[in-house]
């Protein structure tokens, strides 16, 4: 008697509670046995027309607020539903008293049977409307015409409609919904991708990125093994500036094995000649993703604090760089000078001429092997892994200022994670799997003229491998159809991109870059 009308889900429950609705009753439980009046009342009871009575407590009973149409909707649609057809047999002339002489339609509705009610050839699950077979594409498309998330538009549905299976329904619906793929979310962080070899020579692997600060730019070379990275102004970031500051690095610390940077300068023509004159290899990080080059971005960080505290206190970078390479590497006992040079360099603090004398480190890799380990861990608790794959010929989309944009794999990129992918309007794009996922609504046609990628392969002497480069640059338009006998402006690039591979026929898409 306590419980609000509402709440009750037994029809016929709820019929007493009204009836009772007018008296002030205080309930107590009384033994079957001992209730004699009650009993003999109820053997004889009042043959008066109820009738009116019932229909008004019909109408309170389950009330819908919803339009005509719809509402003729779905009582024809209920009526041609061979399981709510049988549901509602079943209610009219009492359920069987076993789930073995229930149709199969009907067998997953069993245990729902006591909360199931028929009115007006509509049938509910307490107060919600079961769906027939043939609305619920409708029904789905009404609750998510909003297009709010899974969680908001399951919720919503379940307080309103019930139907089998709702929950996978909505969350493919949901999942096939081009404007939710659209503005979805990004995606969480993948787990961290360690080097397949962790360096264990000195110079052997170099990281190198441009810095600006107070309007004056700067070179940062930073070594992957002894954590040694040099500092250089420069006046323009060409690659022949780059290419001049890295000959005089190279002829103090030797010829790096691998050059890991972005695309641009480090993706030009004359730097790849460079690169084979010099027998290294250039790796280029994914474009719009400076996290897979985030070894030498962390020492950009820090150059950049090193600049901003000597301009407040007037200090000389120099010197603060210098103490920084004395100072030992996080997790190990040992020094950048010491892993490249074998010794303290000489600073301006106090120092005994032991300390100066040369003694070879031998056992840093274990530490570095140790502390990539305590990286990897840390960073993989925040971070997902996802189970699908990409391939070839799949229908993605990936992120583009803050949405997603429809796309296809055309092929992998020889970096990791790394894939070339073409665009909705033919372009080809290199992009990193984090900006990438799986998408099941497809919006690139299988015939749209595609500017097919070349492969640039330097050939290494020395017994090295054969040199992959960068190659999504270097596009040849294919000529479309409908363009044919139209005039062509040629079209020659300024003296500013000389470093650069440019399509300036294809202006404002993302292509020397990608």
């Amino acid at each position: 008697m306590k419980k609000k009308i509402y709440s009750i889900a037994s029809q016929r429950l709820r019929k007493i509670r009204l009836k009772l609705n007018i008296y002030d009753i205080d309930v107590q439980y009384v033994k079957g046995s001992q209730m004699l009046i009650a009993d003999a009342i109820s053997r004889a009871s009042s043959k008066a027309d109820a009738s009116t009575l019932e229909q008004s407590l019909d109408r309170v009973v389950h009330t819908v607020n919803v339009g005509d149409s719809f509402l003729i909707e779905i009582t024809d649609a209920t009526g041609k539903d061979a399981a709510l057809s049988q549901l509602i047999g079943y209610y009219n002339n009492s359920w069987p008293t076993n789930i073995d002489k229930v149709t199969d339609l009907v067998k997953p509705y069993w245990k729902l049977r006591n909360n199931i009610v028929v009115e007006n050839n509509i049938v509910y699950l307490d107060h919600r409307i079961i769906v027939p077979l043939s609305l619920k594409k409708t029904v789905m498309e009404k609750v998510h015409s909003s297009h709010f998330g899974i969680t908001k538009t399951l919720g919503r549905a379940k307080s309103l409609f019930f139907w089998l299976n709702m929950k996978s329904d909505i969350i493919d619906t949901i999942s096939k919904c081009h404007l939710c793929e659209k503005y979805s979310a990004k995606k969480v962080k993948e787990s961290l991708l360690l080097d397949e070899t962790t360096p264990s020579l000195p110079y052997h692997k170099v990281g190198c990125d441009f810095l600006n600060y107070g309007n004056e730019n700067y070179l940062v070379v930073a070594d992957y093994y002894t954590k040694w990275f040099d500092l250089i102004k420069v006046n323009s970031m060409t690659a022949a500036t780059v290419i001049k500051i890295l000959k005089t690095l190279f002829a103090t610390h030797g010829i790096p094995s691998i050059l890991r940077a972005d695309n641009m300068p480090f993706n030009s023509i004359e730097f790849k000649n460079f690169a084979k004159m010099y027998k290294f290899s250039v790796v280029t990080s994914s474009p719009l993703y400076p996290k897979s080059n985030g070894f030498v971005e962390k020492y950009v960080g820090i150059a950049k604090n090193m600049l901003k505290k000597c301009k407040d206190e007037n200090l000389d970078i120099h010197l603060v760089i210098l103490e920084y390479r004395n100072s030992p590497v996080i997790g190990s006992p040992y020094s950048p000078s010491q892993l490249l040079f074998s010794r303290f360099t000489k600073s301006i603090l106090p120092i005994h001429n032991k300390l100066l004398a040369p003694k070879v480190v031998t056992d840093f890799v274990k530490y570095q092997e140790k502390r990539n380990i305590i990286n990897k861990t840390n960073y993989d608790k925040t971070a997902r892994h996802y189970n699908y794959t990409l391939e070839k010929g799949q229908d993605v989309v990936y992120r583009r200022e803050n949405v997603w944009l429809p796309a296809k794999i055309v092929g992998l990129h020889n970096s990791p994670r790394s894939y070339l992918i073409q665009d909705d309007q033919g372009s080809m794009l290199r992009r990193n799997s984090s900006q990438l996922k799986p998408s099941v609504t497809p919006k690139i046609p299988s015939d749209v003229s595609v500017r097919s990628p070349k492969r640039c392969v330097i050939p290494v002497e020395d017994g090295h491998s054969e040199l992959p480069m960068d190659s999504e640059q270097m596009m040849e338009p294919v000529p479309s159809a409908n363009c044919e006998g139209r005039p062509k402006r040629v079209i020659n690039p300024p003296a500013y991109l000389k470093d650069y591979e440019t399509d300036l026929s294809h202006e404002g898409e993302d292509v020397s870059c990608s």
